[in-house]
Order: C-alpha cells, then structure tokens, then sequence
C-alpha cells in the first residue's frame, strides 16, 4: 500500500473514530484499520486513536526513539490454531511486497529485557487498547515483535505489531500506526493587555458541556478550545505557593506570593494528549511575553507534585476535581508556570494538567500580585457597638505591641480613645479583656505574654478614667485561634486583644 493511499484511508479512518471513540478510544464498536485487514480468524476487540501524542519506536538494535503525530491503534483475538510465527510471516511477505522497511524484531527469547514493557508503558496504549499484559511477558510465552516504516526515510509512516499466544491459547495480535504530524497549534490565546482589568467580554462560546455556574475565563488567559470551566475560585487577597523545583532530598520547593488569586479547573477531551495541551499552553505563555520559570513532565514531576506543595494548607484541595492525592510519578501529569512583569504588577500563571484512567483536567491559577487591600475594618465607637451587640466580643484593632513586649506602640493611641469613648458610653457595662498570641515559641512565654499584655491595656484604660472594676485582664495565649498557624497570615490574625463582655 504506498503512503499516497494510506493517508487517504487514514483521513477516512479519523473521521470514523472522531465520530465512534468515546474517551480516546473506540466504544461499542471498533472501526476496522485501513491499513491492514484483520488476520484471518481473528476479530477486532478495539481500536483507538489519539490527534498528538508521543511513541517509543525501536530501530536498529533495539535503540528506541520517540517520535511524535497522530496514533491509532488495534487489537485483535483469533483462534488458538493461529501461531505467533505464522503471524509474523504473513506480515513479512506483506511488508515485502508494498516496500516496508523492517527496523527491528525479536521474540520472547531475543527480545531485550523488559523490551515490550518500555515500550508501551505509561501511554495511553497501555490500559486503553492493548490488552496483552505487557508487564509479565517472559521468555517461557510464545510472542513475536516486529517494528517496520513505509515511506519518507525522514518522516516516515511507523507500524509496529505485537502478536501472542495470550491465556487459553488465543492469539493475540496489537497494531499500532504513528503518522508524523505536526503540533495542533493555536488552541490556547493570552491577551497580555486584560491583566488586572475587569473583562467585559462576554463568556466565550462552549464548544463541549456546560460551564459550572458563575464561571468564566480569566481575561488574561484563555481555556485550552473544547475544554469546559468544571470549578473556579476567585480570592481578593490570598497567598499562593509557586512551585520552583525540588531540593537534593527531592522536598518540593515553592516561592510565596499574595495577592488576587484566580484558580479555574477545565475538563478536557480525552482526544488530546497531555503533550499537546502542555505544549499549547508553553506556546502560549512565551508568545504572549511571559518568562517561563519553571516545568516538568511526566516522572520528572515526582510524586504528587501538588500535594507536598500544599501540605499543612486548608488550600491542598484548591485544584478539586484534579486528585492531588494520587499523581504518582507513573501519572500522565505535568505543570509549567510563567511571570508577565507589567507596570501594574508582576502576573504569574500556574498551569498543571492531569490525565487519569476516565477523564483530563486543566488546572490555570492566575496570581496578580498586590498589598493587601486594608481600610476594610474602621474601628469607631458604632463598630464597637454592633460586635459587642452581635456576638458580644470584639477584636480591638490598632492596638500594637514592640515584638515580644508589652508596650504600646505609639500608632495605638487613635485605638485606646476610641475604646476609652465606648466605654465612658456605656457605663453599665463590664468587660474581660483578653490577650492572645500564635503559637510561635514556648507555650509558657506566650501564656505570661498575653496576660501582661492584657494588664497593660487595662492600665492605659484606668489612666484615661475607666473604673478598675469593669475590667478584667485575661491571658490565654494561642489556646483559642482564629486561624491556622500553620500561615504567616494566620498567625498575625491570632496575635490579637478581645474585649468580652462579662
């Protein structure tokens, strides 16, 4: 068969299974290969195809080189009066007359150790359309392998057929087809201009489901075309953990930054590769200006990459439905991230994407570096009127201490009047006042802290004329947080005065 007519039929062949393969692969019903017709006395049992992915082809000695383009694949099962070498020959004679090359073949006695398995292992082949047990082939089964091109010698049309003796006697005959393509660009844009802007495009159009409700693309980055929005967090002011590598222990290591925070998970169709939406995206974020930082791919990720990221963080779950808990280094996983340095602030841009056995996720975290936006919180005598009344409690903000000391700093003035005024208000009232500290340190230390700098508070109050009797300094140290102290942010929340109300 010349090239000429294969890709014909190949055309023929990717238009059936865009139509027939469900997940990549071929549901209730197989297409045929054009390319070869099936042995006979043997069935179809799958088929599969997939637009852009890499394969593992043997040449000369076995040497493997991978090679990139569009792959399909088929499995057959025949009667146990079909041997392995009957089948080779046949494929041979097929071979010679329409001008294949062979590159390599062996069999269960001179095949390379572990051969098959480094062939096939951690594809999509794998557990999606070969279903010969690749992993416990030895030299006491009956197996032929054979590796051949047709074609241009720089750009050539690679196939590779596993046949065996499979369990109960059945032959088992696995094709695979590798037609040299180049990469489907185009399917991921940025627009540089929208960072930190409010978008006022409407929602692009859904090319496959429906998007969660209330979710749409950041302006800066698209989606990844034909994905859908499954989740989306947005966080005015947050910190975010940047993934930059890993120590000589393999300890994943982060950068810290903060600011608004935009994570976004999209689900997308099992006919793209990982390699292909991967690629899609570096080529995206480098047109568009940014500098990459950092990548990795596949066993080079480690394992579960984003779980020891977020450890000991109420976040670890941000990147749901993406399982952090299960990416191992075998996982078809991998992630990049990128800085767009801009007079509006540095923009950084996480992508991570995940392939399990039913479905493929796209993880895009947008982190707009900013200061905290402060303001939100006035403490006046009406605020300290509708906490008391509310929950009768009230953090005193604008009270500050020296580190590790009790003595006022001099910007808590502004804060002691306006306490002193809602007291003087409201003179039936009394109140404990309480110390609190994070959990940095000696407990001991923090527990004597937290009363002297409650005592001390109460002093300036008797100074400006409250009665001693209405207060009541209490130290309790980092018993009762408000957060986590696990983040510098919770910390500084948990180092605090209350007042409560007796």
């Amino acid at each position: 068969m010349s090239i000429k007519t294969w890709t014909r039929m190949n055309a023929w062949l990717c238009l059936l299974l865009s139509v027939g393969v469900s997940l990549g692969v071929c549901a209730e019903a197989p297409v045929e290969s054009p390319f070869m017709s099936a042995y006979q006395g043997t069935a179809l049992k799958k088929s599969g195809m997939v637009y852009y992915d890499a394969l593992r082809v043997p040449v000369e000695n076995g040497q493997l080189e991978t090679r990139l383009g569009q792959i399909s694949a088929h499995y057959y099962q025949g009667d146990n009066s079909i041997t392995p070498r009957e089948v080779r020959e046949n494929l041979l004679a097929e071979l010679s007359k329409h001008q294949g090359r062979v590159r390599f073949e062996c069999d269960q006695h001179s095949c390379p150790s572990r051969f098959v398995t480094n062939l096939f292992e951690k594809t999509w082949l794998q557990s999606r359309v070969i279903e010969t047990d690749i992993f416990n082939m030895t030299s006491k089964e009956d197996f032929r392998y054979l590796s051949a091109e047709f074609g241009d010698e720089k750009a050539p049309l690679s196939v590779q057929w596993l046949v065996k003796a499979g369990y109960g006697g059945k032959i088992e005959i696995s094709q695979i087809l590798l037609e040299p393509k180049a990469l489907p660009a185009g399917k991921v844009t940025l627009n540089p201009d929208a960072v930190r802007q409010v978008s006022t495009q409407e929602k692009p159009d859904v090319l496959e489901g429906e998007d969660a409700k209330g979710t749409q693309d950041h302006p800066l980055i698209s989606r990844y075309q034909g994905s859908v929005i499954k989740a989306q967090k947005t966080q005015e002011f947050a910190q975010f953990r940047l993934v930059k590598g890993f120590d000589a222990r393999q300890k994943v290591q982060y950068d810290t930054l903060e600011g608004r925070v935009t994570t976004t998970a999209y689900e997308v169709s099992m006919k793209q590769s990982t390699l292909q939406i991967f690629q899609n995206y570096l080529g995206a974020l480098q047109q568009a200006g940014l500098s990459l930082l950092y990548q990795c791919e596949l066993k080079d990720c480690g394992d579960t990459l984003l779980k020891q990221t977020w450890a000991g963080s109420p976040e670890i779950n941000r990147y749901s439905p993406l399982d952090v808990y299960n990416m191992r280094s075998t996982s078809d996983f991998r992630m990049a991230n990128a800085v767009l340095h801009s007079d509006k602030g540095d923009v950084f841009v996480q992508v991570a994407i995940d392939r399990n056995s039913a479905r493929q996720y796209v993880s895009v975290d947008v982190v707009e570096t900013s200061s905290m936006p402060t303001g939100r919180v006035v403490m006046d005598v009406k605020y300290l009127m509708s906490e008391i009344e509310r929950t009768g409690r009230v953090v005193l903000h604008g009270l500050n201490f020296d580190f590790n000391q009790t003595t006022l700093t001099a910007d808590s003035t502004p804060a002691l009047k306006t306490i002193h005024d809602y007291l003087a208000a409201n003179p039936a009232q009394s109140f404990y006042v309480v110390g609190h500290t994070d959990n940095v340190g000696d407990y001991a230390f923090n527990l004597g802290l937290s009363d002297r700098r409650a005592k001390a508070i109460v002093d300036k109050l008797k100074e400006s004329g409250i009665a001693a009797s209405r207060l009541a300094a209490v130290g309790v140290g980092p018993v009762a947080p408000l957060s986590s102290n696990r983040l510098e942010t919770g910390q500084a929340s948990n180092r605090r005065v209350e007042l409560v109300l007796k």
